[in-house]
Formats: C-alpha cells, sequence, structure tokens
C-alpha cells in the first residue's frame, strides 16, 4: 500500500475512533474535520515529499506545527458543538468559528465572531 493510501486509512481509522462519524456536522465542517485528519496522517507518515504532499513548497516546519496544533484541538471543539446541541444561533456561530479557525485559518476568529456577534446584538436592541 502506497503512503498516500496508508495515510488516509490511518486516518480515517483514528477520526472514526476519536469522533465516530460526521454526518451531525454537515458537509463543509465535516470535510474540514477529516482534512485535518488526512493532513495529520501525511504529516507523521511515510510520505517521500511531505511538503509537495501537503502542498507546501516552502517553511514546511510552521505547516506541521499548525497541523500538530489543529489535531490537538480540533476533537475537543467538536465535542462540545456535539454537547451544544443541533440547532440554534450558538451552534452555526461555533460552526462557522470552527470553520474560519481550521479551514480559513483566520487568527483569533473565535474573537472575531464574538465581537461580530455582539455588536449585531447592540444594533438589535438599538432599534427595539
Amino acid at each position: 500500500m502506497d503512503a498516500y493510501t496508508c495515510a488516509l486509512h490511518e486516518a480515517a481509522d483514528n477520526l472514526f475512533r476519536s469522533l465516530g462519524a460526521l454526518d451531525d456536522l454537515g458537509p463543509e465542517l465535516a470535510d474540514t474535520v477529516a482534512n485535518v485528519y488526512y493532513r495529520y496522517a501525511l504529516a507523521t507518515g511515510t510520505v517521500d515529499d511531505l511538503a509537495f504532499a501537503l502542498g507546501v513548497p516552502s517553511d514546511l516546519t510552521t505547516e506541521v506545527g499548525i497541523i500538530v496544533a489543529q489535531q490537538e484541538y480540533i476533537d475537543e471543539m467538536i465535542k462540545v458543538l456535539r454537547r451544544t446541541g443541533r440547532e440554534g444561533d450558538v451552534v452555526e456561530r461555533m460552526k462557522v468559528m470552527i470553520l474560519d479557525t481550521f479551514k480559513y485559518r483566520i487568527e483569533n476568529a473565535a474573537g472575531r465572531r464574538v465581537d461580530a456577534a455582539d455588536e449585531y446584538a447592540l444594533r438589535r436592541s438599538r432599534a427595539a
């Protein structure tokens, strides 16, 4: 089995053992979580050209650090999201924050989302 297939199987096994099925997250968030697991499996596996595999021609050390950090935190964030419930504004804001953090890599995504939500709430209260 080649290194990429091996990484894919390892990522899938680890993901299902840690979080189970991702059907409840919606397609974009489920794909993002799966990508975190796959990129971690690549980074810790035996791929010949890791920079190429990750699509990072330069600064591989920084990218591997980001991958390890994402792997450390993704499980807890998804578990908190699941404990919050399946519907409502809080759940949707959490999903956006997780996507902003892990997929789009927006720095301090949680802080910015809270600020935007607070600003929206303030505007609504003034209009009422």
